[in-house]
Order: structure tokens, then sequence, then C-alpha cells
């Protein structure tokens, strides 16, 4: 249950459930809509009463926002509130300030009938847009699956889903984490196959393809070839696979260099970037980071150079495939010296 639809005008949220990853994902989105990226800093305050137990409850609501027309202040575990700060609470949400958003987080892990037998968090809720996180049952987390790949314009097999319902184990942040690998090797596809899956999940070292990928978004030549050799080592694939696996990491990795290269010149915000590509802002900043050290000339040769190398290892029979990606990356981190 996702509860209301947040009104634009509201000044008090509850957010309560036993699924802490859409619980936060919640907060980050009224935040978001209320604040940007250059006013936070002045306008918003968290307060997690696990760990402070006193504080003054006026001077943190009642204060005007600094260059934005709100503030907003984030109490989590509001259950835990200090009896005092409690009835503060529920005297300030009958007569709130305009000024000010708050929203009330419960703790982790209260369950829909403890919502309901919690007398101070149904007060709360009289006044409050409440939204209600619990975890999913099996038949909905098929669903909510299926409609994370259709954002991507994906379908996906029925066994697909079986496999990542047993790898995540109803853990939806894991879930996002596994659909973020998926869609860095199956980007171009527009149907998920379960030998895609299956790849990633059980045959090749996931970690170990991210950690490539960042050494060479970095251009580090000396750990890019150092895991490379780790990836063709341990791989459960034969060479030919596994390069060709490689060769398609690449090419969907510097497909987002240069997306997101092309909406930061456009003037776009992180925030912007991150709906327009679908990619979690903690992927998207490691990625922004690394979108300078690729020129638009670097990454015209690059893609050149992958089709290259793809063709050249589908065609031809090599017994060190891995021979054929180390030159992709030297040319990466030394383009001149080897084009030379």
């Amino acid at each position: 249950m996702v509860g209301k639809i947040i009104k634009t005008n509201s000044s008090i949220y509850l957010i309560v459930g036993n699924d802490e990853y859409r619980k936060d994902k919640k907060v980050d989105s009224i935040i978001n809509s209320i604040l940007s990226k250059e006013n936070k800093e002045l306008n918003l305050d968290t307060i997690d009463c696990a760990e402070v137990e006193k504080f003054d409850f006026d001077s943190k609501v009642r204060i005007v926002p600094f260059l934005a027309e709100k503030r907003v202040v984030v109490i989590k575990n509001v259950e835990k509130l200090e009896d005092t700060l409690k009835k503060r609470l529920l005297t300030y949400i009958n007569n709130p300030s305009d000024l000010t958003c708050l929203i009330l987080q419960s703790t982790l892990n209260i369950t829909k009938e403890g919502f309901k037998k919690n007398a101070f968090l149904q007060s709360i809720g009289k006044k409050a847009e409440t939204f209600e996180f619990y975890k999913l049952y099996e038949n909905q987390l098929r669903v909510e699956i299926k409609e994370k790949f259709r954002k991507f314009n994906k379908d996906i097999a029925e066994e697909v889903i079986d496999v990542l319902i047993d790898r995540v184990n109803n853990n939806l942040r894991e879930l996002d984490t596994e659909i973020e690998k998926i869609m860095l090797y199956a980007e171009d596809k527009k149907s998920i196959e379960l030998e895609d899956v299956q790849y990633l999940i059980t045959s090749l070292n996931v970690k170990d393809v991210y950690d490539l990928l960042n050494a060479i978004g970095d251009r580090d030549l000396v750990k890019s070839i150092e895991i490379l050799s780790n990836i063709f080592y341990y791989s459960n694939y034969p060479p030919d696979k596994t390069a060709v696996y490689l060769i398609t990491f690449l090419y969907n990795y510097f497909k987002k260099i240069w997306t997101v290269k092309f909406l930061i010149k456009e003037g776009y915000s992180e925030d912007e970037i991150s709906n327009k590509i679908n990619m979690r802002i903690f992927f998207l900043r490691r990625l922004i980071k690394q979108v300078d050290n690729f020129s638009d000339e670097l990454l015209k040769l690059i893609f050149s150079e992958l089709a290259k190398s793809d063709i050249y290892i589908k065609t031809n029979k090599i017994r060190h495939l891995h021979l054929i990606i180390e030159r992709l990356f030297y040319m990466i981190c030394y383009p001149k010296q080897v084009l030379s």
C-alpha cells in the first residue's frame, strides 16, 4: 500500500512500514520535490530520535526558510520522541507552519498491525499525508519487478522473475542493484532472457565487472588490466563468450558516459539526468566524476574501436582473446601512443 497521493501544498507527511528502502526513497522524493540541490544545505534538517533525546522543537519547525519557499525537517524514529516533545508535535500538527514541510518517519520494523495499534502514530496520521510501505508478498514482488523493467521498455519472462526473486528475497534495495547490473549488460535488448540474468548473477563476479568499469572510467590502466586478468581466469564461460560479454558491458558503459556528458552540457541537473536515464543518484554521481576523462573525440574513437574489436572477436579464432581487450584499454588510457 503506497498511501495517499502527495499534494503539493502538504505541510506534514507520515512515512511508516517495515520496508526501509521504499520509506527512504519516499522521504528523498518529497525532499527533492521541495528543495533544489543548492537549497538543501541551509533548509534541510534531519533529526534521528534514536540518537537525539531532546531538542528545541519550535526552533526547528518555525524558522523562516533561507532563499527558498519552504524548509524541510525530517524526524526519524518519531515514535521514540520523549513524551514532552510528542505532546508538542501533536499540538503543532493542528496548526503547522506554511513555511515548513515536516516529514515524520517511523521506526524501521513497524508492521501494519503495529501502526494500527500505535495511538501516537494514528493521531499524526489523522492530520498528515500518510504513506505505508510494507514488505511485499511474492505476487506483489512479481508485479514490482515487471513494472521496474517496463520503465526501461523491457519485457521480462516469468522464469527470469523467478531467478531474481530467489536472488533478492524481497530486498528491494538489492533488487534495484541487480536491475542496474542487468541494464548495464542488456541495455540494447528489448527482452531480458534467462541467460542474461543467470550470467550476471551466477557465472561472473559482477563486482569485478563494476570494478573494471570504474577503473577504465578513471583511465587507470594498471588496475584495469589486473581486474581483466582475474575476470578471464575465474570466468565459467569460454574466453570468446567472456570477451563478447565484456565488449557489451564496455559499450553500454561508454554509451552512458556519452549521454551524461551531453545532458550536462545541456544544463540538466543531477536529479533530471537520473530520471532521464533511469539511474540512481549513487551510480550517476560516480559516472559524472568520470565524464571529464573523455573528450568527444576520444569517445568517438572508443566506439569505433569497440565495434572493430567485437567483429574481430566474433570472426577470428584467437587463443588469447584478453589481449584484444587489453589493447582497447591501452588505447583508452593512452590513445596517442597506441594509435601513433
